[in-house]
């Protein structure tokens, strides 16, 4: 599977290791393009990956486990074997997101520029992920809480439900981050 420049090749011997860096090897020769083995990450699908582990660690390979302490992220997905990965992959989303309100923390923006914002920026970058990995619902609480605090930076501030009615029904219109999940999850 390839997109761009970001190859995904299924290997489960040495031999089939080899054949693969004599592929890439012809199709450097080709092209004028080389794989950069340092950039490269193993990800094994199975337990005993014995002397093929060997084999790309002598390439200098990097093999991807459940001792990593971050997710394997592929074209901006998680690959997680485990829910400490998980968890950390939605932290730095939810960082992002904090920095990104607190580049916004300058303007003197309306209420509801502030959750026009919420929805276009900072929420948007939840919608690809969640259709594929769902976060825990303490997760979604915690970014919720961020937008909120963003969005109406007053006290006090109305219930996050509030908050995603429509305009025309009293509320900023925001997209509820746990429905949209679920709405993910369905289709």
């Amino acid at each position: 599977m390839a997109y761009a420049d970001d190859l995904t090749t299924f290997i489960k011997s040495v031999e089939e290791w080899i054949c693969l860096k004599e592929i890439m090897d012809t199709f450097g020769r080709a092209s004028n393009a080389r794989l950069n083995l340092k950039k490269t990450v193993a990800f094994p699908l199975f337990r005993n990956i014995g002397t093929l582990s060997h084999a790309l660690q002598q390439d200098h390979v990097h093999i991807h486990s459940k001792r990593a302490e971050d997710a394997l992220v592929y074209l901006g997905y998680p690959i997680a074997l485990t829910r400490t990965q998980r968890d950390a992959f939605f932290d730095n989303i939810h960082k992002k997101i904090k920095h990104h309100i607190n580049l916004q923390h300058g303007r003197q923006l309306s209420v509801l520029g502030r959750s026009i914002i919420a929805n276009s920026l900072l929420l948007s970058r939840l919608w690809h992920v969640i259709a594929v990995h769902p976060p825990t619902r303490q997760w979604t609480k915690r970014v919720q809480g961020s937008i909120r605090k963003f969005t109406v930076p007053f006290f006090p501030s109305p219930s996050w439900n509030h908050l995603c009615l429509r305009r025309s029904q009293g509320g900023l219109g925001l997209v509820d981050i746990g429905s949209q999940t679920i709405a993910f999850q369905l289709r």
